[in-house]
């Protein structure tokens, strides 16, 4: 199996970096991508059956450890030197195909001559590249800590993103919600009055689910403006 893998890697043509595009190719081929000298291999199956976890195989075809995965599917969202070590890193999403409630993804971290260590996070997330910073920002979205969040069906939920940075000297993304004020006063906000007006123009008379999923972004954009008062 793992033969015709690299018999496959020999057709795809890569794009990789901070534009980063997935190669070309039919469904039902395995996905697979260079990550520093490193190749990374997503096999795909059917929804209904259990995907084997991401493998990643050094030059000489050896397969490195990665750590504990937890869910069935995965997609790549971005490869890129999040760090600012100059290797690029992994930022995978796993999926058991239910729904974005059931999502984790994973921030494969290359340390160098194969070696990797792994930062999962219990939600989607998002990565972003703020002007003036040198490496990557991830974006890690939960249920806002607000009324009615949750109390409405899955579409509808009311999520708020947590920033992890990279600090001098941390082995991992940290966790610094007020690290960019722009970021939750022009997008976050903005997104939050977006779905309002969404929901608003779709709105059925008495859609008592509606109502308290504005009434939770309602909320959530108070929370954003208490915390950049100043």
């Amino acid at each position: 199996m793992l033969q015709l893998v690299f018999a496959a890697l020999q057709l795809i043509t890569f794009n990789l970096g901070e534009g980063f595009m997935q190669p070309p190719q039919p469904p039902d081929n395995p996905e697979v991508y260079r990550v520093n000298q490193e190749t990374l291999v997503l096999q795909p199956v059917p929804l209904d059956e259990e995907q084997p976890e991401p493998m990643l195989y050094d030059r000489q075809k050896k397969r490195l450890p990665l750590g504990p995965f937890h869910n069935s599917m995965y997609a790549v969202q971005h490869i890129a030197d999040f760090n600012g070590d100059g290797l690029q890193d992994v930022l995978l999403e796993g999926n058991t195909g239910a729904s974005s409630y059931h999502t984790t993804s994973y921030l494969i971290l290359s340390q160098g001559k194969g070696r990797y260590r792994m930062q999962t996070f219990y939600q989607f997330v998002q990565a972003y590249r703020f002007d003036q910073d040198k490496t990557l920002h991830i974006a890690a979205y939960r249920p806002a800590d607000v009324k009615y969040a949750q109390d409405v069906g899955h579409a509808l939920w009311t999520y708020w993103p947590t920033l992890y940075s990279f600090q001098p000297g941390k082995p991992y993304g940290t966790y610094k919600e007020d690290l960019h004020r722009a970021f939750y006063t022009q997008k976050v906000k903005g997104d939050y009055l977006k779905e309002i007006a969404s929901l608003q123009e779709s709105m059925a008379a008495g859609d008592g689910e509606a109502r308290k999923a504005i009434a939770a972004r309602r909320a959530a954009i108070a929370l954003i403006d208490k915390m950049f008062r100043k």
